[in-house]
This record gives C-alpha cells, sequence and structure tokens, in this order.
C-alpha cells in the first residue's frame, strides 16, 4: 500500500518486504559559497580552507566519509607546497570539526590524530599523500590512498583501529604490473596500457568476501577509470587496464571511458564514489570538457556500466538533474570545478560531499549536496 506519493518526472518506486522507497535523480546543493577560512568548525557540510601555515591553508579536497552517529571524513588538504590526508568530524554531515590540521612529520610507518604524511626521501609518497578512500571492516579502519614520488602516482594502504592513529603498510614502489600487485599497493601498468603514467583517485568497496576497486589510470594523455579485485585488501589484481574506446553509453570490464565528442567527459574522467544499493551499483565520476562536473552511471555487477546522461548540464547554485552536479555560477566555490564526489545513504537520503573550484582556478574547497524523497512523501511499511 502507498498513499501520499505524488508522481514527478525522475522519480522511481522500489518495495520490499518492508518498506516503499521513493528515489529521485534531482540533486540539490546546500550552500556553494565559499566558507571563511577556519581550523576548528565549518558549517553546510563545508570544508573551509585553513588558516596561513596549516597544511589546508590553501586547499581541501577529495572527502571521504563514513556515516555513522559521528560522520567521519578524511579529507585531502594542501599547504601549497605538498598534500596531505587530514580529519574531521560532525554530528550532523553539516557542521564539521576538524581534528587537526598542523602539517605532520614525515613518516613511513604510525601517524597520529587521522592523519596521512608523506614519507620519507625515496618511499612512493614522498611528495604528496592525497586522494584517500575509507572504509570500516569489522573493527579495522582501511584506507587507500595515492602516494606521488615526485615523478609518479601510485596507490598505497594504511589501517588504523579507531580511525585516528594510522599505520601505512608498505610505501615502497611497487613494479610496474598489468595484474597482480601486493601490500594494498596498485602499480601503473606497463607501457602501452591506460594506466602506466599514474594511478590516483581510489574508491573501494566490501562486497562480500571481495574488495572491489575502481580508480583512475592515466597513459600520459587522459584519465579514465579501471577496475581491480582483492580476497584481502592486500593482494589486488586488475581486470583489464587497457585503454577502452570512448562511449556515451555502455562500458565493460569495470572501466568508465571518455565521451565522444561535444559530451562533458570528452577529456577526462576521475575521482569515482561507489555505492551498491540491492543489486545494483551506482557511480558519481568527475568528468571533464574542460571543467570538471559529475555524472552518473550504473551497473548490475560492477563490470558493464552504462552512463546515465553525459552531457554538461546548465549551471546551478541550486538543482540539477540526471544525478549530475553542474558548475556554480559567477561568485561561487565551484564556478571552475565540481568534481571527487564522495556519496553515502542515510535511510532514503543520498548525501554527497565534493571539491568546488572557484573563479582564478586557485581555491579549491569541500562542499555539500542532498537527494531527498519530495515533500509530502509518506513511506509505509507494509
Amino acid at each position: 500500500m502507498l498513499a501520499g506519493v505524488a508522481g514527478a518526472a525522475g522519480l522511481g518506486i522500489w518495495l520490499n518486504a518492508s518498506a516503499v522507497i521513493v528515489k529521485t535523480t534531482t540533486w540539490a546543493k546546500y550552500n556553494n559559497a565559499t566558507s571563511p577560512p577556519s581550523d576548528t568548525t565549518s558549517t553546510d557540510g563545508r570544508i573551509a580552507l585553513g588558516s596561513g601555515g596549516k597544511g589546508d591553508a590553501a586547499r581541501t579536497q577529495r572527502p571521504a566519509v563514513i556515516s555513522g552517529a559521528t560522520l567521519q571524513m578524511w579529507y585531502t588538504g594542501y599547504d601549497g607546497s605538498y598534500y596531505r590526508i587530514y580529519y574531521a568530524t560532525s554530528p550532523d554531515g553539516l557542521t564539521w570539526t576538524k581534528y587537526d590540521n598542523t602539517i605532520p612529520a614525515d613518516s613511513d610507518g604510525v601517524s597520529t590524530n587521522g592523519r596521512i604524511p608523506q614519507g620519507t626521501a625515496g618511499t612512493g609518497d614522498d611528495g604528496h599523500a592525497y586522494y584517500a578512500s575509507v572504509i570500516k571492516d569489522g573493527n579495522t579502519y582501511k584506507m587507500w590512498y595515492t602516494g606521488f614520488d615526485g615523478f609518479t602516482n601510485r596507490i598505497y594502504y594504511a589501517t588504523s583501529p579507531d580511525g585516528l592513529t594510522w599505520t601505512k603498510y608498505s610505501n615502497t614502489i611497487p613494479t610496474n604490473s598489468d595484474t597482480t600487485s601486493t601490500d594494498g599497493r596498485i602499480p601503473t601498468g606497463t607501457a602501452g596500457t591506460g594506466d602506466d603514467a599514474h594511478v590516483i583517485t581510489p574508491w573501494v568497496i566490501k562486497d562480500g568476501n571481495t574488495y572491489k576497486m575502481w580508480y583512475a589510470g592515466s597513459d600520459g594523455s587522459y584519465y579514465r577509470i579501471y577496475y581491480a579485485t582483492s580476497p584481502d585488501g592486500l593482494t589486488w589484481t586488475k581486470l583489464d587496464n587497457t585503454i577502452p574506446a570512448d562511449s556515451n553509453g555502455v562500458s565493460t570490464n569495470g572501466q568508465i571511458p571518455q565521451g565522444t565528442a561535444g559530451r562533458g567527459d570528452v577529456e577526462n574522467v576521475l575521482g569515482a564514489s561507489v555505492i551498491k544499493e540491492g543489486n545494483t551499483y551506482k557511480m558519481w565520476y568527475g568528468g571533464s570538457d574542460g571543467a570538471y562536473r559529475i555524472y552518473y552511471a550504473t551497473s548490475p555487477d560492477g563490470l558493464t556500466w552504462t552512463k546515465y546522461n553525459n552531457v554538461a548540464p546548465a549551471s546551478s547554485d541550486t538543482t540539477s538533474t540526471d544525478n549530475r552536479i553542474p558548475l556554480g555560477t559567477a561568485g561561487k566555490g565551484d564556478l571552475i570545478n565540481a568534481y571527487h564526489p564522495c556519496v553515502i545513504t542515510e535511510g532514503t537520503t543520498y548525501r554527497m560531499w565534493y571539491v568546488g573550484v572557484a573563479a582564478g582556478g586557485a581555491l579549491y574547497g569541500i562542499y555539500h549536496a542532498r537527494i531527498v524523497p519530495p515533500p509530502g512523501t509518506i513511506l509505509i511499511a507494509h
């Protein structure tokens, strides 16, 4: 039985044994105005820049959020020279408090206060440590992050018992591979593959007993999204790192290719966020045609993906359609780019934190958007 659900474009209804769940594909930005610098608390779902001398004084980027009674976020901070990973918490996803945005000492092992620092000279993350994906697996927090050695980006791994004290597993540079890698790392591929130049922006879910990762690989010219799996989060096997054909619709082997000429993702695709609901995998990713916006794709198995609509949406500070996040208008914090989404679900609400870049291209910040059921919707158990 269903009562009080108004018909509307873009709505879908799924029935199960316990409830009616109404889903829509229209995101509403919460507040895309830039926020003043803060080393403590920021509002409206945003993560502000830190003050001068702090580790996030120049940029805040690539949020990774875990839901719960207290929401936890690991985000990338940039001090003007180096990227590192920092930590914040929130009771509601709107008011965020940074835990410690001071610059940590370089470390190849243990770090504190939710931070991931650069490694020491000669390691794979001695240039930058950034762009994390975090899951909580039992009582252990597990993070995969991008490390840069001054020449090449690769993916590394760290664990924590509490989300605060992290131990890197191995930040030594792995051998190039098109198949299997160890110690939680994803190396670059061999010459001629789609990830032979860089691998960045991992996104990991645990699906049953299998860890599944979608990451961005570059061949030196363009980024596309590739796929790897692991039985334990340590030994990873790439499925297919050959360069896929451009597509505006269906792609295979876990890959998301560039779109064709005139589409919003014609240049690069990167920074995926993936959730699984029922038997459907849902991905939001950054696509560029010179400016990044956020696009959407779905899959029945995590391998065969169908893009929903990769036409660049009109700029908006309020709502958007087809699960896309558009650029903001003049003076807003996401005027130039909107990308690096992180999506979670809370009941029937979807919540996203994403990176916006303001006019001039130097001011990066984290912003918030939501999908909620239409007003007046009544969900009735049956």
